[in-house]
Protein backbone atom coordinates (compact mmCIF):
# COMPACT_ATOMS: atom_id res chain seq x y z
CA UNK A 1 0.00 0.00 0.00
CA UNK A 2 0.77 3.21 0.06
CA UNK A 3 2.64 3.29 3.17
CA UNK A 4 4.80 0.39 2.57
CA UNK A 5 6.00 2.69 -0.87
CA UNK A 6 7.23 5.44 1.11
CA UNK A 7 9.11 3.06 3.76
CA UNK A 8 10.80 1.57 0.98
CA UNK A 9 11.61 4.59 -1.14
CA UNK A 10 13.17 6.12 1.76
CA UNK A 11 16.30 4.25 2.26
CA UNK A 12 16.77 3.76 -1.20
CA UNK A 13 16.91 6.90 -2.53
CA UNK A 14 20.55 6.65 -3.03
CA UNK A 15 20.78 6.93 -6.54
CA UNK A 16 23.34 9.94 -6.94
CA UNK A 17 25.98 7.50 -5.00
CA UNK A 18 27.93 6.78 -8.03
CA UNK A 19 31.82 5.44 -8.68
CA UNK A 20 34.36 6.33 -11.28
CA UNK A 21 35.84 3.24 -13.82
CA UNK A 22 37.97 2.98 -11.13
CA UNK A 23 35.61 2.12 -8.58
CA UNK A 24 36.17 5.53 -6.37
CA UNK A 25 33.26 7.23 -5.20
CA UNK A 26 32.67 9.92 -7.52
CA UNK A 27 29.48 12.47 -7.48
CA UNK A 28 28.25 14.09 -10.88
CA UNK A 29 26.56 17.32 -10.35
CA UNK A 30 25.05 18.35 -13.63
CA UNK A 31 23.37 14.54 -13.23
CA UNK A 32 22.18 15.68 -9.02
CA UNK A 33 21.32 19.00 -10.91
CA UNK A 34 19.12 16.90 -13.44
CA UNK A 35 17.78 14.74 -11.11
CA UNK A 36 16.73 17.33 -8.69
CA UNK A 37 14.95 19.32 -11.43
CA UNK A 38 12.65 16.31 -12.50
CA UNK A 39 11.87 16.10 -8.44
CA UNK A 40 11.07 19.01 -8.31
CA UNK A 41 8.55 19.06 -11.25
CA UNK A 42 7.33 16.17 -10.72
CA UNK A 43 8.66 14.51 -14.12
CA UNK A 44 6.62 10.98 -15.23
CA UNK A 45 10.08 9.80 -15.95
CA UNK A 46 11.00 6.44 -14.29
CA UNK A 47 14.49 6.68 -12.12
CA UNK A 48 16.07 3.37 -10.56
CA UNK A 49 16.40 3.62 -6.91
CA UNK A 50 19.09 0.99 -5.46
CA UNK A 51 19.45 0.20 -1.98
CA UNK A 52 22.97 0.57 -0.21
CA UNK A 53 23.43 -2.83 -0.16
CA UNK A 54 22.34 -3.16 -3.65
CA UNK A 55 19.89 -5.82 -2.85
CA UNK A 56 16.88 -4.17 -3.54
CA UNK A 57 16.11 -1.94 -6.71
CA UNK A 58 13.12 -0.17 -7.18
CA UNK A 59 11.43 1.91 -10.58
CA UNK A 60 9.52 4.35 -9.54
CA UNK A 61 8.79 8.10 -11.49
CA UNK A 62 9.94 11.13 -10.12
CA UNK A 63 6.21 12.45 -9.59
CA UNK A 64 5.61 9.18 -7.52
CA UNK A 65 8.86 10.07 -5.64
CA UNK A 66 7.97 13.83 -5.24
CA UNK A 67 4.49 12.51 -3.78
CA UNK A 68 6.18 10.69 -1.28
CA UNK A 69 9.12 12.98 -0.37
CA UNK A 70 6.72 15.84 0.28
CA UNK A 71 4.26 13.09 2.59
CA UNK A 72 7.02 12.54 4.64
CA UNK A 73 7.88 15.85 4.90
CA UNK A 74 4.87 17.25 5.71
CA UNK A 75 3.87 14.66 8.30
CA UNK A 76 7.65 15.43 9.72
CA UNK A 77 6.27 19.38 9.89
CA UNK A 78 3.43 17.95 12.16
Amino acid sequence: GKKTREVLLSPCFSFWEQVSESGEPWLDLAHVVQCLNKLDIGSPEHCCLTSPDEKTIMVVSYKDLKRCLTSAYNELKR
